[in-house]
This record gives structure tokens, sequence and C-alpha cells, in this order.
């Protein structure tokens, strides 16, 4: 069994026939949402309370000390 999103990539002509042609039985599954997804909203307000409470960190390199620190910000958010 294969659980797919309705993501267009799964839903594509050429996918649908590619799984159907293997024997793949998909699982029906509702219409992706994404205004529906909590843990993307989630996301959103933590990147704001850390830039908000951070604003250092809103244009970050790619450093250890800085992984860190947006570590702990994010903690503390």
């Amino acid at each position: 069994m294969f659980q797919q999103d309705n993501a267009p990539i799964y839903t594509a002509r050429i996918t649908r026939s590619w799984i159907e042609y293997h024997g793949i039985h998909t699982i029906e599954w509702p219409l992706y949402l994404p205004d529906l997804n909590a843990i993307k909203h989630i996301w959103i307000r933590l990147k704001e309370l850390i830039i908000e409470q951070h604003p250092e960190l809103e244009i970050i390199g790619r450093s250890r000390d800085i992984f860190n620190a947006l570590e702990e910000a994010a903690k503390e958010a």
C-alpha cells in the first residue's frame, strides 16, 4: 500500500499510470490543504518569535556558533 498526499507529483497522469502499471495500491487520502497543516503554522510562528527576540539571527551564516545561537533562541521562543 502506498499513501500519498495528493501533491501534484503524485497525481500527475504519468505517475498515476506508473503506480497502476506496477500494481501498487494507494490509500485514498483527502486533498492536500496547506492551511490545515498545523505544523506549518507553528514553524512560521516560531520563526517570528525568534526574529522578534533575536533580530541578529534573521540573516545567519552556517557556522557552528550561529547554529548553537539559533538553537538556544528556538528553545527560548
